[in-house]
C-alpha cells in the first residue's frame, strides 16, 4: 500500500510543489478487497507551508478532480478531501482514496 501512497504523494507535490512547501505528514493504509478488484483504502496527510498556501489548496483540489489523475500500478477508484486544519500559516490537508491494482 505505501508505493500508492508516494505516488499520489509525488503526484500533487508535482503539482503543488512550486506554490507551497509540502510534506507528507501521515498516512495510513489498509488492504481493500471486493469480488473483483484488490487494493487499498488511504489516509493521507500532507502539509503546505509558505505565502501562497491557498493557491496550492486550490492547484491540489483541482489536480485530484482531474480524470486522468493517475498513478502507475493503480487505478484511483475515489480520492477527495476530507479536511483541512489551519495551523499558523500552514494547511494540513486531509485526503482519503481507494486505490485498485491495476
Amino acid at each position: 500500500m505505501a508505493d500508492a501512497v508516494k505516488a499520489i504523494a509525488g503526484r500533487i507535490r508535482r503539482r503543488c510543489g512550486a506554490l507551497a512547501d509540502l510534506s507528507l505528514e501521515g498516512s495510513d493504509s489498509a488492504s481493500w478487497q471486493s469480488l473483483l478488484f484488490d487494493g487499498g483504502r488511504h489516509r493521507i496527510e500532507i502539509r503546505l507551508g509558505g505565502d501562497r498556501v491557498d493557491a496550492a489548496i486550490e492547484a491540489l483540489s483541482a489536480e485530484i478532480a482531474a480524470p486522468e489523475f493517475e498513478i502507475p500500478g493503480h487505478l484511483i477508484a475515489e480520492i477527495s478531501i476530507i479536511g483541512i486544519d489551519r495551523e499558523a500559516g500552514d494547511a494540513v490537508v486531509r485526503l482519503d482514496a481507494l486505490t485498485i491494482r491495476a
